[in-house]
């Protein structure tokens, strides 16, 4: 007899032949440069991960962009910000755009990518640094920019304009020189560029902070707190500062408010502990699960107790809407090393607290809620069904029970351990998902990703399954292998990977996350 390790004809052996490798050194599979773009756009902050660091991010959605159509990157622009919650890559998908001329496209995605200040002056850095080819605006980007301007009233200009930012918006205003509309605005651009201006003319807001900051006895105008922290602020202001916060300011300043005591105050506190888990508020602020984590996690010790019960109000409140996949699920985070990168990327003293595998958690955590007879398997260089697992504890819980697995499965990364695990179970399953970096590389088969091996095994015995890799990085290999048409690789890590995972489950069709981009409408 042959030997039937070579010339088997089990299901094992059928897996495609790999054809490169990751940057762990693992055997995988390329992505195209359709998949690659859509992958970045939602991944990708072109801060440093821990296999790329941002340049080289840079320099591959350069060259995939090159050689993909410039609708798709008119549609990866709109999906990655409205969808994937993503600003710097957006931002620079347009300015490609614009660099290529391709104004109508730009026309079009222009308005549904730059929503906030802050997205105009990442795409007019961007234009002006010259990466994508031009310095110079050109007459549509310009008309773009100045109607994004002059469509705001002059409050909304004045408090755009707060902050340190390079470019800031006065700078802006000077590049482009908008017209305009009315007096009120004439004055408040004027009052930016530090040119004459008629007080009375000013936006209200704008003339309460002047006199605020000769009289801080008058009411404190509503505004970011930042602008007034040179206006010897007492405790009482600090109270009405924290009332008059935006649900999405006030779950970034907690530890602000705290500083100054605002919690001391019973009354107050109750207010802002009822903002918090509002759903109302959760919902309308589009509440980013991951954001709520990195708050939970970044809060001092003596916060109080009410506002981190809050918070997890407003988690189960964000994570609500996860869908029902099947009647048996498994999820596999990856806990591994490279997992322990900040999820945004390395930024030095301010980068993020949460890292790869705490959102890998959070979304292994958010699908038991829903689907309660999830089976969650922790993997590194080995792996485990998480023992004592309850998925009906709060997502928060779960997710900082499941982070803390390292420390039994291990440093390195091996995917096919996981799929071992859930071999071994010998339990039917519906779907199968795996949220990581997807850099294996401790489970080469002879010519394929273990993965795949063990996959392929797997699906014997489970014909109706399904699997989906969550990728939660910017890299262009996967371990996964997509052409198989029960297996999908998703990019990304904000709360719209569950309508990703929605669609998959229920299609009986071939569903890639390239179909997913290129189903915008522009």
């Amino acid at each position: 007899m042959a030997n039937k390790q070579l010339f088997s004809t089990s299901r094992q052996h059928r897996a495609r032949p790999a054809n490169t490798v990751n940057r762990a050194g693992g055997k995988a599979y390329k992505l195209t440069d359709a998949e690659v773009l859509c992958q970045y756009v939602v991944t990708s902050t072109f801060n440093d991960t821990y296999y790329a660091k941002g340049r080289e991010q840079l320099d591959k959605i350069k060259s995939v962009c090159e050689n993909v159509s410039p609708v798709l990157i008119a549609k990866a622009a709109v999906y990655g910000h409205e969808s994937g919650k993503m600003k710097d890559v957006p931002a620079y998908l347009l300015a490609v755009l614009a660099a290529r001329q391709e104004y109508d496209l730009l026309t079009r995605a222009f308005p549904r990518v730059i929503t906030t200040p802050k997205m105009l002056l990442n795409f007019v850095q961007i234009i002006r640094s010259g990466v994508t080819g031009r310095k110079s605006f050109g007459s549509c980007p310009k008309r773009l920019i100045n109607n994004w301007l002059t469509s705001r009233r002059g409050n909304k200009i004045f408090t755009a304009s707060i902050g340190k930012q390079d470019p800031s918006l006065a700078d802006v205003i000077k590049m482009t020189h908008p017209r305009p509309i009315n007096d009120e605005q004439q004055a408040i651009f004027s009052y930016l560029l530090d040119r004459d201006y008629d007080f009375e003319m000013l936006p209200p807001l704008t003339q309460a902070f002047e006199n605020f900051k000769k009289d801080n006895t008058l009411p404190v105008p509503n505004m970011n707190w930042t602008a007034l922290t040179n206006c010897n602020l007492t405790p009482n202001h600090w109270k009405e500062i924290a009332k008059n916060m935006p649900w999405n300011t006030l779950r970034m300043n907690l530890n602000q408010l705290n500083k100054h005591k605002v919690f001391k105050d019973q009354e107050v506190l109750d207010r802002l502990v009822n903002k918090l888990k509002n759903p109302n508020e959760v919902q309308n602020n589009n509440a980013f699960p991951y954001q709520l984590l990195t708050t939970f996690q970044n809060m001092g010790s003596d916060i109080p107790m009410s506002i981190k019960l809050a918070l997890q109000d407003a988690m189960e409140i964000a994570t609500k809407n996860v869908p029902v996949l099947g009647n048996r699920v498994a999820v596999c985070v990856d806990v591994s090393a490279s997992m322990n990168s900040p999820i945004t990327g390395n930024r030095g003293r301010v980068s993020t607290a949460t890292k790869c595998k705490d959102v890998a958690a959070l979304i292994a955590a958010s699908v038991a809620r829903t689907n309660p007879e999830t089976i969650v398997v922790s993997f590194g260089t080995q792996a485990r069904i998480v023992p004592n697992y309850n998925p009906r504890d709060s997502v928060m819980t779960n997710s900082n029970k499941l982070a803390d697995e390292s420390r039994y499965c291990g440093h390195g990364t091996n995917a096919s351990s996981a799929m071992e695990v859930l071999r071994r179970y010998n339990k039917s399953l519906d779907f199968v998902i795996f949220v990581s970096d997807m850099q294996s590389w401790m489970d080469n088969s002879y010519y394929s990703p273990g993965l795949m091996a063990q996959w392929n095994a797997f699906k014997g015995k489970n014909k109706r399954c399904r699997l989906v890799e969550i990728n939660l990085q910017p890299y262009s290999t996967t371990v996964a292998d997509h052409s198989d048409k029960d297996v999908m690789n998703i990019g990304g890590f904000s709360d719209s990977v569950f309508d990703v995972l929605a669609e998959f489950a229920h299609r009986k069709d071939n569903c890639r996350f390239t179909d997913v981009v290129e189903a915008v409408e522009l």
